[in-house]
């Protein structure tokens, strides 16, 4: 079986698409960019982030 995930592991199967996504804010750009977790800024990446996990093969 370990074989089978040598020879035939796919991450795009395991892991959302990150296309796209924002990396290695600090504490102060996340907030300027997001605002808080109640923001529609942050809530729509969250979303987002959401329905790129959802759409995994992994899941299907």
């Amino acid at each position: 079986m370990l074989g089978d995930v040598v020879e035939n592991f796919a991450a795009a199967v395991y892991l959302p698409l990150t296309k796209g996504l924002r990396d290695g804010l600090s504490a102060e750009k996340f907030e300027e960019v997001y605002g808080d977790t109640s923001d529609d800024r942050f809530r729509a990446v969250l979303a987002d982030v959401r329905t790129r996990v959802r759409e995994m093969k992994a899941y299907k």
